[in-house]
């Protein structure tokens, strides 16, 4: 498990909900936002613990149709007749009518996946009554706001678009690292502002409390040592 997998944030939280939800509902969720606030993390914890969801990390190379019902299918268990996309999809629907528990699917990287995918993967959340929330970053969210869309966006009845860390997420992982006084905080708080948001913050955090020692606090010369040692400038 990651660095990143280990803290409980008022983000990860809000994400649980609807994960948590959706798969009790059998509803269409859509979470979106900049990269590094933790929707893979939040995502990553929740199937950990939780019979019956599964995580689907798409990409550009299953972009296509039976690429991404292939990545879904291996996932779930499922043993196609053949290698198209309809023998995938009835392999899934077949697969997951096997699980008595309620459903999630979570699709990660969900940017990357065609309209034919989405298409496909909508079909198959209506014919088995499951759970899917999709996640991705804000183009995704602009992607499916316009009229083509609609009759996809009429069924999200939750939403997540995540603009920025939270101030809450910041204190809970710098109170789980040990880190002491509110410089370091505020150092901190504005790397986790910029590009890369908490992962980019995570990795500051790990580089400090290597340098403050196995169980030491963290306090501002680990932060500020931490920044200079990735080329960086502490404010």
């Amino acid at each position: 498990m990651k660095l990143s997998d280990l803290f409980e944030t008022p983000t990860a939280r809000d994400l649980t909900n609807v994960f948590r939800i959706c798969q009790a509902d059998g509803e269409l969720g859509l979470v979106t936002g900049e990269p590094g606030i933790g929707k893979t993390s939040a995502a990553r914890r929740y199937v950990a613990g939780r019979a019956g969801a599964y995580l689907i990390t798409m990409s550009p190379a299953s972009s296509a149709l039976v690429p991404s019902l292939a990545r879904l299918g291996q996932v779930v268990g499922a043993y196609p007749s053949g290698t198209g996309g309809c023998a995938w999809s009835d392999a899934i629907r077949k697969a997951l009518s096997y699980e008595p528990d309620p459903q999630l699917l979570l699709i990660d990287e969900a940017q990357h996946l065609s309209d034919a995918s989405v298409e496909e993967i909508r079909a198959i959340y209506d014919a088995m009554s499951i759970g899917v929330v999709f996640i991705g970053n804000r183009d995704l969210r602009d992607r499916w706001s316009g009229k083509r869309w609609a009759q996809l966006g009429s069924r999200f009845l939750h939403r997540i678009d995540l603009e920025a860390p939270l101030p809450g997420d910041i204190d809970a992982i710098c109170a789980a690292m040990g880190v002491e006084g509110k410089r370091p905080r505020d150092l901190l708080g504005r790397v986790a502002s910029g590009p890369g948001g908490l992962r980019i913050m995570r990795k500051h955090l790990d580089v400090a409390a290597k340098l403050a020692g196995a169980g030491q606090p963290i306090k501002t010369e680990h932060v500020e040592a931490a920044a200079r040692a990735r080329g960086e400038v502490a404010a």
